[in-house]
């Protein structure tokens, strides 16, 4: 008895093993070829993913102390968000730290200017690009415009090989939401001719007194406008991929403040970027602030002296009558007579002579 009870206790283990087996190497799924290519495509995509854009837990962000002023201008959801693509932008690889230069200069020497619903060039406006072309040695002077550019200073200028006139329509909307100034299309726009093209963005009444070389060894160059340090988005500089230029604009989509002049412009970025991320960009102590038109419009100061100090000088031209009244319209005739700083440099850029002409 004993032999038989081994022998079938042997025989149901068996066919239990065989049992197991047959159910276990059976496919649950079918899967026809033209799944399997879907199935390998996804897989290579994802990896591909995986491999190019890292993902930063929130958990794993940080970021400096915000300071009080952090507090006050920007909204939690906006520190998050920029916080969160500085971190991803960093992970891939992305220049974070721009205040080591480079050896050779990475912003390209071309200059861009808009000018939006506006035709007939003015004196100083002209006088501008001229500085841009025989100061600053542009490779190319982009004017991004709605508008052909027209008149005796436009003629002056036009016939220069470097000189390109590039079709483009305002924005109608900040990312969907109407203007509360008409100007802040102009702010948005020069921020995506840079990340577009790369190079140096002025203001139309910005004047280049040195050749900047150095400044172009980083990826982003900003300057600031006041005592408060705010960004001064009259003068901006960068390669079409700095990190800066991205979150910049990332700022208009996240928070446009339509009722405030300036708080897109100049404060927020500072607040938000600058002050938040060192090295984001370089910060130059540039002639952008208003203190400028002391120095332009009521004094008569030497062009060498005026060089000594900056590299680009902000006219606020559009402010010098109800600032310092000086009511001037000024022209390629009355600055040959004229006494003050700006004179001298107009005087320098179009006559290569910077000395008052005899009345």
């Amino acid at each position: 008895m004993p032999s038989k009870l081994q022998f079938l206790i042997t025989l149901v283990c068996l066919v239990i093993i065989i049992i197991t087996l047959t159910l276990t190497s059976r496919p649950t799924t079918s899967i026809s070829r033209s799944d399997e290519h879907s199935i390998e495509e996804k897989s290579l995509r994802i990896t591909h993913v995986q491999t190019t854009e890292k993902k930063v837990p929130d958990e794993k962000l940080v970021d400096l102390v915000p300071t009080e002023k952090f507090h006050e201008k920007v909204k939690p959801h906006v520190a998050k968000a920029i916080s969160k693509m500085y971190h991803e932008l960093k992970a891939n690889g992305s220049i974070i730290n721009d205040l080591i230069s480079t050896k050779e200069p990475i912003i390209p020497n071309i200059y861009h200017y808009v000018r939006f619903n506006q035709s007939e060039m003015r004196f100083h406006e002209m006088l501008s690009i001229m500085s841009a072309l025989k100061i600053g040695k542009a490779d190319k002077v982009y004017i991004h415009t709605n508008y052909p550019p027209t008149g005796m200073y436009w003629d002056k200028i036009k016939k220069d090989p470097r000189m390109v006139v590039v079709e483009r329509e305002p924005p109608t909307t900040i990312f969907g939401k109407p203007f509360g100034w008409v100007q802040h299309g102009s702010d948005l726009a020069r921020i995506q001719v840079l990340r577009e093209y790369g190079g140096i963005y002025l203001d139309n009444d910005c004047l280049v007194v040195n050749e900047f070389v150095g400044l172009r060894k980083h990826h982003c160059v900003v300057s600031k406008s006041s005592e408060e340090r705010h960004l001064g988005n009259m003068v901006l500089m960068g390669t079409p991929d700095c990190v800066f230029l991205k979150l910049y604009e990332e700022l208009y989509k996240l928070d446009y403040q339509r009722d405030l002049w300036y708080f897109n412009g100049g404060e927020l970025p500072q607040y938000a970027l600058l002050d938040q991320y060192p090295g984001i960009a370089v910060m130059a102590d540039e002639g952008v602030q208003q203190g400028m038109m002391y120095w332009l419009w009521r004094l008569d100061r030497s062009v060498e002296e005026t060089r000594s100090k900056w590299n680009i000088l902000h006219l606020f031209y559009g402010h010098k009558d109800y600032t310092y009244h000086d009511t001037i319209n000024y022209n390629h005739t009355n600055i040959r007579t004229t006494h003050n700083t700006f004179a001298r440099l107009a005087r320098w850029i179009y006559y290569d002579h910077e000395q008052p002409f005899a009345e």
